[in-house]
This record gives structure tokens, C-alpha cells and sequence, in this order.
């Protein structure tokens, strides 16, 4: 007789039509009312085609932990950007119950926009937008991913940018394996004084390239792109990591036009941040391989330094850098590696000395193992007139983790350039 026949029924995929629903905690430590911890959930829905996603404060339902699907996902992903903003925020108490459930609106109206889960699946970067009064409920949060981000078109690539605040403008630049958003420490307080363009470098986050050419060259082509499709002309840059080296292309290209540079943990000669030492090796290797876990914990130590990482969970620093790298950290993008051979490859050293114009500033930390401070004392030996600062109790994400400091500095620096 045989087998009996299978019957396949086609499912239709439509946005808007299934949704599915779970509570969640807030972010640990939780919001005070008064002083005294305000217990309650979040009851997040998700329509999983869409991705519209809103939540609504609960004082009722048992913690009981539920794993469910799309909207467990999405959970993490509004907790990080919770946490994110309770941070800028600087402390997590509030008088009632309205100012909290208002800050929460204005936490994810602000976070949703940065949707990066989004982002890294589009064929170029989403923004979010918010409707926080949906349905005639005051305390719903609706982020709608809607509105495509500002994004340019090149010959050879669509490059993705932040754009925010307003005042002369500021050019923000990542290093590997890092979006635009990245900067977003320093953004919350430099928009405030100055207009903010942050690029998703190509092959990352919401930028993509059309050919295999990822150069230090390319990217600084990209970064100039961007400026001229906004109209600016005379921007400050900053830059981190290979940032700082797409920052030195860019003002060796358009010097007459940069008010001031500042150099993050970064290099004069790419190839000393391409070589990696021994121990150095171990650790990376150690970012590739054993549970996700143990990957994300390795990672922490390239980047963090012993005194952020002392007595601290490492589960919720990885869990705070996510959104900011715009990956899990246990994950590496595939433009990485690319990423480094263009760093290997790029060394304008000897033209340094024609930015002796450009008021720069150049921050090492003494933590770092990528951008060692013998590197950062030499860039600043290469541009005549430039300050050098090394930071203690610091490594080389010092602009995550110290980023009070960094942006004393940042504002001091690019306050105090001329015009």
C-alpha cells in the first residue's frame, strides 16, 4: 500500500495579520519610584512580518519566564535600549508612576529609531518611527520601522548615516566591525551643541558596497560623499580605531575644510593595528570558537579594561554593547576581516605633517592591546602641534566605557577649534 500521501498546505505571510505577545522584565537594576523599586512588567507585543512592536507597563502578571519566539527577541532589544538611555539618563529614579511610564515613551521614542535588528537585515539601514499615543492609550509605545535612514548612492557603494542635532557639523567615524550607532555615548551629549553625521561604514549595519573594494580610501571617499549630499562644508571629524585612519584620509583630502581633528585609539601606519601579538591572537581566536558565551566574555577582554570588567557581569556588558556594535557579540560581521586587511594596507605617515593646520587631539588608553599608547604617542608625533592624552583605567573601547571623559574632552577640543 505504501506510505500515506503527505498533503503540504502554503502558508501567505502578511505584515500586520499574526502577532504574538510576551511579558518582560525591565532592565536590572530597575526604575525607582520615590526610591523604592517599582515592580512591574512590560507586556510587549510584536507583529513578526512588520515588526511593529508596542508595550504596555503591567503591575499584575507573575514573572514567570516564557520563551516565545519573535517577541522574546524583541524583548532583549527594547531592554537594551532601556538600559542604554536609563544610562545617559544618569540615575533610574522618578516621582510616580506617570513620570516613569513618560520616560519609558521617551526612552524608546529616542532608542526605537536605531532599530539595528532591522538595520542589519535591510538592503540598507531602517529608522524607526514612533507613535506613542496608539489606539488612544497613553501608555503604549508603538515603534514603526517606516522611514528609511538618510543614505547616499556612489558609483561603487549606499552608505547609511545618522544624522542628529544641530550647530557646526561634527563627522563621526567607527572602526571595525561597528555601525554609526557605536557613538551613540557620544552623540546623546555632542548633538546638543553640534550637527552629528555618524556613517554605517560600508559592508556594515545599514551600508552596503556594490564591488569587493573596501579601503581605507573607499571609506574616507564614502564619509566625503555623505558630507556633500548634506551641504556641508567645513566639519570637524572624529574618528576611532580604523576610524582614525579613514579620519586622516579625509582631512589629507579636504584639509582646507576640517575645523579640528580628534583620534581615538587609533594609529599613524594601519599595519600596527592589523598585527596582532601572541596573546593577542589567542584572545581573537578565542572570539571564534566555544559557546556563545565564552565568545561574547572573550570579546569583552579585547575591548574592555580590567577595572570596568572587575566585579562586573560580563553578561551585561555584552548585553549593553550589542545595540552599539550593532550585532551579538558573539557574532562577527564578514566585512570584518576585509575591514583589517584595509588597515594592513594603508600608511600615510610621512603626509602627516601637512595637517600642522588642523588642531588635533589625539587619546590613547592605557589598557588598550589593539591601539597600544606607543602608537597613539607616535601618531601625535607625526602631526605637529597635536596633544597627545593618555587615559588610566581605560582600553581600547574607551568611548563606551569611560564616556563622560571622552566627551569632556571631545567638547573642550571641538569648542575650543576655530570656526
Amino acid at each position: 500500500m505504501g506510505p500515506e500521501r503527505e498533503i503540504w498546505f502554503t502558508q501567505a505571510h502578511r505584515p500586520g495579520e499574526a502577532a504574538q505577545t510576551d511579558f518582560t522584565s525591565t532592565p536590572e537594576p530597575g526604575v525607582t519610584l520615590a526610591g523604592q523599586l517599582f515592580m512591574h512588567l512590560l507586556c510587549v507585543t510584536v507583529l513578526p512580518y512588520s515588526n511593529w512592536q508596542w508595550a504596555t507597563a503591567c503591575l499584575s502578571e507573575s514573572r514567570a519566564k516564557e520563551q516565545n519566539g519573535d517577541v522574546e527577541a524583541a524583548n532583549g532589544a527594547l531592554k537594551r535600549r532601556l538600559e542604554q538611555a536609563l544610562l545617559v539618563r544618569g540615575h533610574r529614579d522618578f516621582i510616580d508612576q506617570d513620570e516613569a511610564h513618560g520616560g519609558k515613551k521617551n526612552i524608546c521614542a529616542e532608542q526605537a529609531r536605531r532599530w539595528r535588528h532591522i538595520c542589519s537585515r535591510a538592503p540598507c539601514g531602517w529608522r524607526s518611527s514612533v507613535n506613542t499615543h496608539a489606539a488612544g492609550n497613553p501608555d503604549t509605545v508603538i515603534a514603526v520601522p517606516n522611514e528609511l535612514m538618510p543614505n547616499v548612492t556612489t558609483a561603487t557603494a549606499q552608505v547609511a548615516y545618522l544624522k542628529e542635532g544641530s550647530g557646526p557639523a561634527v563627522l563621526l567615524l567607527q572602526g571595525v566591525g561597528l555601525v554609526g550607532e557605536g557613538w551613540r555615548p557620544q552623540i546623546a551629549e555632542l548633538r546638543e551643541h553640534f550637527t552629528i553625521i555618524a556613517p554605517d561604514n560600508r559592508g556594515i549595519g545599514g551600508s552596503r558596497a556594490f564591488d569587493s573594494d573596501i579601503s581605507i580610501e573607499s571609506m574616507a571617499a564614502d564619509a566625503l560623499a555623505v558630507l556633500a549630499a548634506e551641504g556641508i562644508d567645513r566639519f570637524a571629524i572624529v574618528g576611532h580605531s580604523m576610524g582614525g585612519l579613514v579620519a586622516q584620509q579625509v582631512a589629507l583630502t579636504a584639509p582646507a575644510r576640517v575645523a579640528s581633528l580628534s583620534l581615538l585609539c587609533t594609529f599613524s601606519r594601519g599595519k600596527q593595528g592589523a598585527t596582532l601579538s601572541g596573546s593577542m591572537l589567542l584572545t581573537a581566536l578565542r572570539t571564534r570558537i566555544g559557546t556563545r558565551r565564552m565568545r561574547r566574555h572573550a570579546f569583552l577582554s579585547l575591548v574592555l579594561s580590567n577595572h570596568a570588567l572587575a566585579g562586573a557581569s560580563k553578561d551585561a556588558w555584552a548585553e549593553k554593547l550589542a545595540p552599539l556594535f550593532g550585532h551579538d557579540l558573539a557574532d562577527q560581521p564578514a566585512v570584518v576581516m576585509k575591514q583589517v586587511r584595509a588597515m594592513s594596507r594603508f600608511d600615510v605617515r610621512e603626509k602627516l605633517r601637512s595637517l600642522s593646520n588642523i588642531p588635533t587631539l589625539v587619546v590613547s588608553a592605557a589598557e588598550d592591546r589593539i591601539a597600544r599608547t606607543a602608537y597613539g604617542e607616535d601618531l601625535a608625533a607625526a602631526i605637529p602641534g597635536a596633544r597627545f592624552v593618555e587615559l588610566q583605567n581605560a582600553a581600547h573601547g574607551v568611548p563606551i566605557e569611560q564616556p563622560a571623559v571622552i566627551n569632556e574632552l571631545l567638547l573642550q577640543h571641538l569648542l575650543g577649534a576655530p570656526a
